[in-house]
């Protein structure tokens, strides 16, 4: 496989358990670094965990998903997403 094709493969699984509706906060332990940092001043996984916890509870009905193709090239991926309340 490809670093393009892993890439895409995680930034794929991290879409699909992050941010899903039913979001499945394993996926942090298993693709992020200890340091991993999200929206901002949030770093390590504990505070990636909170972050999701508190957006779920603002926005619990919100439910995610890749609107396009995913771009990879070196060590950058990126993808275009959408959201509706469910």
């Amino acid at each position: 496989m490809s670093n393009e094709q892993t890439h895409k493969a995680i930034v794929t699984e991290w879409f699909e358990k992050y941010w899903s509706k039913n979001v499945d906060l394993s996926v942090i332990a298993k693709l992020g670094t200890p340091d991993v940092l999200v929206h901002g001043p949030r770093r390590g996984r504990e505070a990636v965990k909170t972050m999701m916890r508190e957006f779920r509870e603002a926005f619990p009905d919100l439910n995610f998903w890749a609107a396009g193709e995913l771009i990879a090239e070196g060590d950058l991926t990126g993808c275009e997403f959408s959201y509706s309340e469910t």
